[in-house]
């Protein structure tokens, strides 16, 4: 292009050259690509498929429970037990470490049939205070002495018709007994003089001689 101001007429003046192609140029849109894919998060790991098994946990060994008890409850329990086991017993001056045949008392039972255990519940109950052990002993009192001969009239009952043999005493029923229990609390010293009266008649029990003795001191119907 000429520029004709200016200056000397005639003479042709030249304008700078501009590059034209930029301004009809098609833009670059990959030019911010770059930037993105820099700014672009990091994508979390891959889960394992739902099938694939679980990593097993490591191993850790365990160290066996000690046999040894520990100082805790236990060993006061042991010690609590062990003092109750050992604890001395404290006694009177003068008294003897010793069993009292007439003052310790053994729990036992006899056999009686159910008419006179029955009355001996009666009796028991009529009087305050009475006990089947003082009753017992009242009957041994009382009646000992007829026992001779209730064990002959049950010889006699248990003999054999027309035998020359007679029956056997350890087979001897005596009247009042049978298989009602009844608990008696005598002490060591008169447990013994029941047993040496049972054994005197040749009875095999003690049983048979309370039962013969109840039986003949009680109240009401006797059994025969």
């Amino acid at each position: 292009m000429i520029d004709t101001s200016g200056g000397e007429l005639g003479a042709p003046r030249r304008m700078p050259q501009q590059d034209l192609g930029q301004l009809f140029a098609r833009p670059d849109r990959t030019a911010d690509l770059g930037d993105l894919v820099r700014r672009r998060p990091a994508e979390p790991p891959a889960e394992p498929p739902a099938d694939s098994p679980a990593p097993r946990p490591a191993l850790v060994p365990v160290s066996p429970p000690s046999s040894a008890p520990s100082d805790g409850a236990e060993a006061v329990a042991a010690s609590a037990m062990d003092t109750a086991a050992f604890a001395p017993r404290h006694m009177h001056p003068g008294q003897h470490d010793e069993i009292s045949p007439t003052s310790t008392v053994r729990v036992t039972a006899i056999l009686v049939s159910p008419t006179v255990f029955k009355r001996l519940e009666e009796f028991r109950r009529a009087v305050r205070g009475r006990t089947n052990t003082s009753i017992l002993l009242q009957a041994l009192d009382e009646c000992h002495g007829r026992i001779p001969d209730l064990i002959n009239a049950a010889r006699a009952a248990a003999q054999p018709r027309g035998s020359l043999f007679p029956a056997r005493d350890d087979r001897l029923r005596l009247p009042g007994h049978g298989g009602m229990q009844v608990q008696v609390r005598p002490t060591l010293a008169q447990l013994e003089i029941i047993d040496k009266l049972a054994h005197g008649h040749g009875l095999d029990s003690r049983s048979q001689l309370a039962a013969a003795a109840l039986n003949e001191f009680l109240p009401g119907r006797k059994d025969r």
